[in-house]
């Protein structure tokens, strides 16, 4: 199968990537898991988006079809911290659309990210609209990935997913490993990693 380009999106892609990616996780089992309706998913998403969008690492990738943008990612240096105000600014984002419940959970799964020897990216959220998913174009975009990590002198990269997922069985099959599992909100999560 032909897949469309996969890009480099700029910054001026925020609402776009963060829209589709609102999209994309609307019926995540994790956004129930957290207390928030699927209506709260564009809430979480752009608080995460925005806890993320000023990192010096940022790396975002897109790929486009006449209807826009239809599989998207954020990527971020995995050793690189956040500032105190991006920490305020997702905090203030998940409490004003979900309420202080999902804080949480979301810092469990910061506070369990493994420590890795060598430098790695981490892809914090990769998502395809659901009319496109189960066409390849995830895993077109993760291939994409891996080039993208290699030229900038990453040795691999560091993800987590819910172990329940579709996207579980993408990243299994493309060679990550399980790293860390742990419980959040009733949910089992991996942070996986992959050597490249």
């Amino acid at each position: 199968m032909q897949h469309p380009m996969v890009e480099r999106l700029t910054s001026g892609a925020k609402e776009e990537l963060t829209q589709a990616l609102t999209q994309a996780f609307e019926e995540h089992p994790m956004v129930p898991a957290l207390g928030a309706r699927p209506e709260d998913t564009g809430a979480l998403v752009k608080a995460l988006v925005d806890f993320h969008w000023h990192m010096k690492s940022l790396l975002l990738c897109g790929i486009r079809t006449d209807e826009g943008l239809v599989c998207g990612s954020l990527s971020v240096d995995a050793r690189e911290d956040a500032s105190l105000l991006a920490l305020a600014r997702v905090a203030w984002g998940v409490r004003r659309g979900v309420g202080g419940g999902a804080m949480g959970p979301l810092l469990d799964v910061e506070r369990h990210k493994p420590l890795l020897q060598e430098r790695h990216l981490e892809m914090v959220m990769l998502a395809t609209l659901p009319a496109y998913q189960r066409q390849g174009l995830g895993r077109h975009l993760l291939q994409f990935l891996y080039r993208q990590a290699m030229q900038e002198g990453y040795t691999g990269i560091l993800l987590i997913t819910d172990r329940d997922t579709p996207a579980y069985r993408l990243y299994r099959s493309e060679g990550f490993e399980i790293e860390r599992k742990l419980e959040v909100a009733e949910r089992t999560l991996c942070w996986m990693c992959r050597e490249l």
